[in-house]
């Protein structure tokens, strides 16, 4: 909710997020209660959100959280509330009743909002649409940039992806149950990265998960190595195209160490450099991102900038 005052990009992929707890809805009667808090805070923190930001304004925009969209929000949250109290049933009746919550939901912001009918920019004057939207590149397909930056926006989530099954394949009982949370996730991640070029940051940052936990026995063999020469070339592939996980590999490592007593001051120290420089970098993309806007305090990606800036200098 609050994520989306900023962008609706992260509408889809909350909807996908109500899909995995949806999954656990018609695993159990008792897992219900996942869809139901997450739908309600949702409502809760957009309302909040929409009256912090917008105050009076109740314009119905397409492009950002207007009234219409809060009325959907409550709408299945309500819904979904009354449906936890139904008895659990099969599988594809379940299924049915949450499609249905949804689809009233949706039918009440198109109700509400149908000149959004067609998209969020579908309001945005063919002028303006030519001269600004249709050259934001981080907004356009991943395959309308350039080739270096698509590796980077694609390559660390795709193969986070493949962690993340493997982990799966290998894991049991709720941890099992996690892996394939994670993957659905990180799947839709990279479908909506597809469109949005810019939402690969979110992709990056789930990627780190999966990659950190499988790669951590990696290293550890690796520490067995004999050669040196195969060390390096190892670590500087894994830098290479795990660079979203090297810092919570590292981070693992130095906590590891320091639990069995032993010195982690240059595990330590690594995994804090490229956590700030990563930060650092993710605050100036995001300020430089949001033009003139980047330095207005509401947005609040000013304070991030602002922050960014200890690790660096601590």
């Amino acid at each position: 909710g609050l994520g989306m005052a900023v962008s609706l990009e992260l509408l889809p992929f909350t909807a996908f997020f109500a899909g995995v707890f949806a999954l656990r809805w018609i695993s159990a009667r008792e897992e219900r209660a996942w869809l139901v808090h997450m739908l309600e805070s949702l409502a809760v923190t957009s309302l909040a959100a929409f009256a912090l930001t917008r105050g009076p304004d109740i314009a119905g925009y397409c492009d950002a959280v207007s009234p219409a969209y809060l009325a959907g929000f409550v709408l299945a949250a309500l819904l979904v509330r009354l449906a936890e109290r139904l008895p659990h049933w099969k599988p594809v009746p379940e299924l049915a009743v949450l499609g249905a919550c949804g689809a009233a939901a949706g039918a009440l912001f198109l109700l509400l909002a149908p000149q959004c009918s067609t998209g969020p920019f579908a309001q945005l004057d063919p002028l303006v649409h030519e001269l600004w939207l249709a050259n934001v590149l981080e907004g356009m397909p991943v395959w309308l940039q350039d080739f270096e930056v698509l590796v980077q926006m694609m390559l660390p989530p795709v193969f986070a992806l493949a962690c993340a099954v493997a982990l799966w394949f290998v894991s049991t009982g709720a941890r099992r149950r996690a892996w394939m949370e994670i993957a659905l996730l990180l799947a839709a991640a990279i479908v909506i990265a597809l469109a949005v070029a810019r939402f690969s940051a979110v992709a990056c940052a789930l990627a780190a998960i999966p990659i950190g936990c499988a790669m951590r026995p990696l290293i550890d063999r690796m520490n067995g190595w004999r050669s040196p020469l195969a060390k390096v070339a190892a670590l500087l592939a894994l830098v290479l195209v795990l660079v979203p996980g090297v810092g919570v590999l590292l981070a693992y490592k130095a906590a590891r160490l320091y639990d069995q007593g032993l010195e982690c001051g240059a595990e330590a120290n690594a995994a804090k450099y490229l956590g700030a420089e990563a930060g650092f970098n993710a605050c100036e993309a995001s300020v430089l991102a949001h033009g003139g806007m980047g330095y207005a305090k509401e947005y609040d990606v000013e304070r991030y900038m602002r922050e960014a800036m200890i690790a660096r200098i601590a």
